[in-house]
């Protein structure tokens, strides 16, 4: 586990209670190109001295096939299907979005966004899809 496959991308970055943060790198104009891996699996939580934790998991929960999705994408003639996550938002009890916090602590949620909605577990590194079946009104 690295970050240095992420070098020329942009970043999200959420600070921790123990000087740690998480973040999310998120592709634009000239970045660097990374594996499919780790393209779909683009946030990271560092100590307070940089070292990686962990790299994040999914956990689907039956919303979204993988399998599916890569072979499709692979008769396109691509290595795969690449569903970079793209953000990191803060939610509180009430789910409200606290668009100018960005420090995490105990009681807030951390959610990402990527064709979905995905719950953060911070200690455990995975994101959670919790997409209501039918999120959007069209």
């Amino acid at each position: 586990m690295s970050i240095e496959n992420f070098k020329g991308w942009r970043a999200y970055e959420i600070s921790l209670p123990d000087g740690g943060k998480i973040i999310c790198f998120y592709f634009i104009n000239h970045g660097q190109d990374v594996t499919l891996y780790d393209e779909n699996h683009n946030i990271f939580r560092l100590d307070k001295e940089g070292n990686v934790m962990w790299q994040i998991q999914r956990e689907e929960n039956g919303k979204f096939i993988w399998e599916v999705a890569h072979q499709q994408a692979r008769e396109k003639g691509l290595d795969g299907e690449r569903r970079p996550f793209g953000s990191l938002r803060l939610f509180n009890a009430q789910d409200e979005w606290l668009q100018s916090v960005d420090a995490w602590h105990p009681g807030l949620k951390l959610i990402t966004i990527c064709h979905g909605i995905y719950e953060i577990d911070i200690d455990k590194g995975v994101a959670n899809n919790v997409t209501p079946i039918s999120w959007r009104d069209w």
